[in-house]
């Protein structure tokens, strides 16, 4: 006899377990927006925040330029560390004919400091023929490119003696972003009025009066303003010369800077001047996409000669994302910008230039 095979049958849910089930799919199906990553959005209500363009990055009151000039061994065995240790880079002006360690100048910009130029012979440039300044220019910018493959742009440049004239300025505005002269003061940071091929600096010489120095970053922090010093050799044996300031005294300026961090954006020479010159001319704009993002757009030009320095931007914070943490990606491959938040009323983006960029805040 052939015996029936029994029909399966689909095994029926208890009724709790049904209900359950059926909360969870409308809970789903009831989800905020999706954001860039496909996670959960924060929706936003108004019209897109207030953006601006910070003075300095980081929103930092003041510009800090720390330089050397001429190729002093103690620049990579005494200032070097000292340096490293506070977090603060440095630009050294190197008159490239005197160079007998460029091993160590090569380490030096691997770890973020400038390379910069003060002519191959250190020629006193207001005293020369411009031909003759060129050829010596072209040559120092040739030996630091040959001998430092990764250093592609020399921004900026320091004329020996502090000697200039107007003549040397122009031959000096065709291959460097920036020169310093010998004038003393702190620069106001004002595009319209900064002369970028004779930038004022503060020198440090005998007697080596640290407090007057300190004093006048804190003026340039009252100011807003960009303070470059300058310095030659500094002595671990704690000897002073002309040129020449004890380690001791170095160092002592050095932790007053240091401790100033949260006022003071330390950057290069070249880094201070490119952000003024983007500052100036870039376009920025903002607009609600989707209904839970905001773009973020910024227009303008990296000047010739001048290093990739980003241009920090502020937004006020919209009241639906205080509490809410904030996002940032580069508008197509994704790639995350770093959000500050100085305060609960606004965030600061750091952005390349051009590009655009798109914010989100996650639940």
């Amino acid at each position: 006899m052939k015996m029936r095979t029994a029909s399966r049958r689909r095994p029926i849910l208890p009724p709790a377990v049904a209900v359950l089930l059926f909360l969870l799919i409308r809970c789903g199906a009831d989800r905020s927006p999706s954001g860039p990553s496909g996670i959960r959005t924060v929706p936003l209500n108004g019209g897109a925040p207030a953006v601006t363009v910070c003075r300095w990055p980081g929103d930092k009151a003041a510009a800090y330029t720390i330089g050397f000039d001429d190729f002093r061994a103690s620049h990579f065995d005494v200032a070097r560390p000292a340096l490293n240790g506070a977090g603060i880079p440095g630009t050294f002006f190197i008159n490239t004919a005197a160079v007998t360690r460029w091993n160590s100048l090569r380490r030096m910009a691997e770890e973020g400091h400038e390379i910069a130029s003060h002519t191959w012979s250190h020629a006193r440039c207001s005293r020369i023929g411009e031909n003759e300044l060129r050829r010596d220019i072209e040559r120092a910018i040739e030996d630091i490119r040959n001998h430092l493959p990764n250093v592609h742009k020399v921004p900026s440049f320091s004329y020996p003696f502090g000697l200039l004239d107007e003549s040397s300025k122009a031959v000096v505005s065709r291959y460097h972003l920036c020169a310093r002269s010998g004038s003393g003061g702190i620069e106001t940071g004002d595009a319209e009025h900064t002369d970028y091929q004779a930038l004022k600096a503060v020198g440090a010489y005998p007697p080596y009066d640290i407090d007057r120095l300190n004093a006048m970053v804190m003026e340039a922090v009252g100011s807003r303003g960009w303070i470059i010093v300058y310095f030659h050799s500094i002595s671990d044996r704690n000897r002073s010369g002309p040129t020449t300031i004890p380690l001791d005294l170095f160092r002592r300026h050095l932790s007053f800077v240091r401790g100033r961090g949260h006022d003071l954006w330390f950057a290069t020479q070249g880094e201070a001047a490119c952000y003024i010159r983007m500052r100036q001319t870039a376009v920025l704009s903002a607009s609600v996409k989707n209904g839970d993002r905001i773009e973020v757009r910024l227009e303008g030009k990296v000047p010739d000669f001048g290093p990739a320095v980003p241009i920090s931007v502020a937004l006020c914070r919209p009241s639906e994302w205080i509490g809410r943490s904030i996002s940032a990606e580069m508008e197509g491959g994704g790639r995350r910008i770093q959000v500050h938040e100085p305060d609960p009323s606004r965030f600061l983006l750091d952005m390349p230039v051009p590009s655009t960029c798109v914010v989100y805040a996650t639940q």
